[in-house]
């Protein structure tokens, strides 16, 4: 059964990438530093989420197609390609009573809420890669549009793939 995990883009990266009209393109990879160290593999499954203003945003999901690559990119120096990929959304909020509900299965085993703001996440929540419980995953599943693309992709100069 393979794996789900979060994977944290900052709020800079989404309006980054959303200025750049990337809106609604499938989310076929993604750069970091933590995949190969909490043991992602082919087949496990990536959900994108980034913390805008203390509400989490699911940006999309992909199954990841292989192995972490070794490969400078703009997010760090390892690289997962996707399969089965959402569009990206930045637009995408998970309701709070959704993110509540979330569990994780190392560290702190759910999100953090400020006191003062209950409906809201602390700064620091999101970490780079968690490990999510499957019910968990299916939580986020049901935000997703089922439509996804499996498409060929290819390596563009800015260190992103597209079609």
């Amino acid at each position: 059964m393979p794996n789900c995990f979060i994977y944290n883009w900052l709020s800079k990266e989404c309006k980054k990438q959303e200025a750049a009209g990337r809106q609604g393109e499938p989310l076929i990879g993604t750069g970091g530093n933590k995949f190969e160290g909490r043991g992602l593999k082919a087949g496990d499954m990536l959900y994108i989420v980034a913390n805008m203003g203390g509400v989490m945003h699911l940006i999309g999901r992909m199954e990841q197609r292989g192995p972490v690559q070794q490969l400078e990119n703009p997010q760090g120096s390892q690289y997962i390609q996707g399969k089965k990929c959402t569009p990206r959304a930045f637009d995408r909020r998970v309701p709070a009573a959704v993110a509540q509900k979330l569990r994780f299965e190392e560290g702190r085993p759910r999100l953090c809420f400020r006191p003062d703001e209950p409906e809201k996440l602390t700064p620091q929540t999101l970490r780079a890669v968690r490990k999510l419980r499957v019910r968990s995953a299916g939580l986020l599943d049901e935000l997703l549009p089922s439509k996804l693309d499996d498409g060929e992709t290819r390596r563009m100069s800015d260190g992103h793939y597209s079609k």
